[in-house]
């Protein structure tokens, strides 16, 4: 009877620590959804034409808006 009652307490103070957890782990999903997914589902709704010009055409766009004359080579 003591053994099981030994483990009862073990199970009760492990399922207090889990309750424990569960604010900090809604905090940690709500960061993730208005953080990276957030920026992830903001590039997926832009053109095509749009995410090359931010992520591969910058450089070029840069130098072109400093007036290089030669920032099609970038």
């Amino acid at each position: 009877m003591e053994l099981i009652n030994s483990e009862i307490a073990q199970f009760e103070t492990f399922q207090t620590d889990l309750y424990a957890q569960i604010p900090n782990l809604e905090m940690e999903i709500l960061a993730i959804e208005t953080g990276d997914k957030a920026k992830l589902l903001k590039r997926s709704n832009l053109s095509d034409l749009a995410l090359y010009n931010n992520y591969l055409n910058s450089a070029y766009l840069t130098e072109k808006k400093k007036g290089n004359e030669s920032a099609h080579n970038r």
